[in-house]
């Protein structure tokens, strides 16, 4: 059986040692370190940007990006890991809460390629990993194709269409207590479609679809659709895109619609039209016209301009942003003449400067952004009169800006509720300056960054506001890199505008050690973080903190021969979080991760074996009987039986056990799945995978939630 090729990248030595601590680290992160929640916080979601997953992309192009969706600032910037093909790359990537960027120092080589990006939070709780692959290509096949198909005239021509169409589909049958409340996206069927090609005279094009059965008319579009022309001076995306045009105003929010932009020697213009957020009409209680059962969502339209002079060396440029909620997309839907359903309707603008340089190829790197915003919080009753305006000016103690608020109407609405209600304090400023020199493998990085308590941006909802502080980095290796090294220091403090009770101040200081000398010999990683979170608050003081947190980890994979023909590793992890705080005793808590297992492969991949055991033992010491033990057991193999069809196992049980005194506040279920199946080799661009099992979930202290569920799954992946 052709097995598809694993290619590595040609620079710092990695044996499988190294790979499988990292595999362990996100195995751990994504299946034993269960999330404890104490409270109704938004989890952080992962967006990927690039490449699109499946998505085939030039040699010379290729760019690994993601962003965090992190409402709560609950992300632990110094706990993300970037792996390209199991290899940690986090040290050469651009690292920051809200977006990591990676592009390759030597070129991948083709074929395809796997992106694994895993974190926690602050709690020390897993997020959930993101795991894509896509598809390098030559650099010269493009230009190869081009002159070779081009007629004799030079007319364009459409090139053979190349690119990839995965299906993934399951039928489940689901009885027991619980059946009505499962509703599982990764059961519901789902299609990817990435295609692309060459046009005559240096025009390339890509198309991107994602279709899933979780769509629904009452929810943010899940379904995307994009369409891309690109040349050298013009680059065109028609439907769902994530423009990164400035970090602090938008950065990577989808928007369906159009992004556009054309260069012209030093000369740049991007524009993004497009709606943000889709209507949603608000729904009552028919039996109940007092309750609310969703509240409505305006449709929300943006536009983004962005004209730019320099090149890769030196660029500066301007970004203007428009964000409107239309209030017109959805009905005016009351539970009494009083009280609406519906959110307030917005109006956001927002105009900021940016400024780049890149020196010696790059290895040196100075940017500095900053932006200032207006948010009209209510724009139901449209905008004041010059005289209305000058009044609430004169109520607040500001000096009247003798503007005429109609005439502006079409641009932005103000009125009484503007945030601020006068900018010339720069309340709602926001600026962040960074730089990195790279030396051989040493690469160091200093970012400093404030947030107007004031500042808003509804193209970027999930930067944090009230914010200013600083980060270092510096990361590099030695002993012909053998050893790799990186650490760092964080803080930052809220209160921008002294308009709280008390400053909060977040420190944090962390390391991170590996080693391994050869591919073939034994590899160990270790990790530690100190971070505290105090007010100016005295001791005994209601909302005083003094929280410290440590973080401790250690790893090591051995390579040991337990079956003939294997290579194969025992590979052991633990992890310790201490949380204490002795002005509030009742946040603090202990979490010890134990995790072991062993890993194993033929040289040809046609044989994998991989069986692993996860303890974590949470505890909250504020409170009695709240400690839970979580158990994980897991394991998974392939084995070719014939020269084109593989066989697949996956098995794997899941309990948690909290004290019986914890009743109804603590945790005791059990979850089982067994799942078998085979992978054919249908033709040598085509696989169909097969797999089909029982999940078996019963719960101890809430026997209505028990399910067993039957599942079937389809699965064909066909690249042309």
């Amino acid at each position: 059986m052709r097995r598809r090729p694993i290619t590595q990248m040609p620079r710092r030595r990695s044996g499988p040692g190294e790979r499988v601590l990292y595999w362990g680290a996100a195995v751990a992160a994504s299946l034993l370190l269960l999330p404890l929640t104490l409270g109704a916080q938004a989890r952080v979601e992962t967006l990927v940007l690039s490449p699109e997953p499946g998505e085939r992309v030039d040699q010379n192009a290729v760019l690994v990006a993601a962003s965090f969706i992190d409402r709560d600032a609950r992300l632990e910037p110094a706990s993300i890991v970037l792996q390209v093909d199991g290899l940690n790359v986090t040290a050469e990537a651009d690292v920051s809460a809200e977006v990591v960027t990676w592009i390759p120092r030597i070129p991948l080589l083709p074929g395809p390629h796997r992106v694994t990006l895993t974190a926690r939070d602050r709690s020390g709780g897993a997020i959930s990993p993101s795991n894509w692959a896509f598809t390098v290509t030559p650099a010269a096949e493009a230009a190869a194709a081009a002159a070779q198909l081009a007629p004799a005239g030079g007319a364009p021509l459409w090139t053979r269409l190349h690119g990839s169409l995965i299906f993934d589909g399951a039928a489940t049958s689901v009885s027991g207590p619980g059946a009505d409340l499962r509703r599982d996206e990764t059961v519901l069927p789902r299609m990817w479609l990435n295609a692309g090609g060459i046009l005559g005279a240096g025009w390339r094009y890509s198309a991107r679809v994602h279709v899933s059965g979780y769509e629904d008319a009452t929810r943010q579009p899940v379904n995307r659709y994009r369409l891309d022309i690109r040349s050298d001076w013009l680059s065109l995306a028609i439907g769902d895109v994530n423009p990164m045009v400035h970090d602090l105003i938008l950065s990577g929010t989808r928007v369906r619609g159009i992004e556009g932009s054309i260069r012209a020697g030093p000369l740049r213009l991007t524009v993004v039209k497009g709606e943000n957020r889709r209507a949603i009409e608000g729904l009552l209680d028919p039996t109940d016209p007092t309750q609310i059962l969703r509240q409505g969502t305006y449709g929300q339209d943006l536009l983004a301009v962005r004209p730019a002079l320099g090149g890769q060396t030196f660029q500066v440029g301007l970004t203007a942003l428009r964000v409107r909620d239309e209030i017109s997309s959805i009905g005016d839907l009351r539970t009494s003449a009083e009280r609406r359903a519906n959110p307030l309707p917005k109006d956001n603008v927002v105009a900021g400067a940016d400024a780049t340089l890149r020196l010696a190829g790059g290895r040196f790197l100075m940017q500095y952004e900053n932006a200032i915003s207006l948010l009209a919080n209510d724009i139901s009753a449209g905008p004041l009169t010059e005289p209305q305006l000058d009044s609430i000016l004169d109520a607040a103690g500001y000096d009247p800006l003798n503007i005429d608020p109609s005439q502006y109407e079409k641009y932005f609405i103000m009125n009484a509720s503007m945030i601020p209600l006068d900018p010339r304090g720069l309340t709602s400023l926001a600026q962040q300056a960074r730089t990195s020199i790279r030396i051989g493998t040493n690469f160091l990085s200093v970012e400093w960054r404030s947030i107007g308590g004031s500042y808003y941006t509804l193209g970027y909802g999930a930067l944090q506001r009230d914010r200013q502080g600083f980060r270092i980095r510096d990361s590099f290796t030695i002993l012909n890199d053998a050893v790799a090294l990186s650490g760092g220091y964080e803080q930052d403090e809220d209160n921008l505008d002294d308009v709280k009770p008390a400053t909060t101040t977040n420190t944090g200081v962390f390391a991170t050690a590996s080693w391994q000398a050869s591919p073939q010999a034994p590899a160990i990683v270790a990790s530690v973080r100190q971070g505290t979170r105090q007010n100016d608050l005295r001791a005994g003081e209601d909302g005083a903190l003094d929280e410290r947190s440590l973080a401790l980890s250690f790893g090591i994979s051995y390579p040991i021969q337990v079956i003939a023909g294997f290579r194969t590793r025992l590979n052991l992890n633990v992890s310790a979080i201490n949380r204490d705080d002795p002005a509030n005793p009742l946040v603090e808590s202990r979490d010890r991760y134990y995790l072991g297992g062993i890993q194993g492969e033929t040289s040809d991949r046609t044989s994998e074996l991989n069986l692993l055991y996860g303890l974590n033992q949470s505890e909250l010491l504020g409170y009695e009987n709240a400690k839970t033990d979580f158990h994980r057991l897991v394991a998974n193999g392939r084995q070719l039986i014939r020269p084109r069809l593989t066989a697949l196992l996956d098995l794997s049980r899941t309990s948690a056990k909290s004290p019986e005194a914890a009743e109804e506040f603590g945790l005791d279920y059990n979850r089982t799945e067994f799942l078998v199946g085979g992978e054919f080799e249908w033709t040598p661009a085509s696989f169909i995978t097969l797999t089909g099992g029982i999940v078996d979930y019963s719960d101890s202290r809430f026997p209505t939630l028990d399910t067993k569920e039957v599942v079937t799954r389809l699965r064909v992946n066909r690249s042309f």
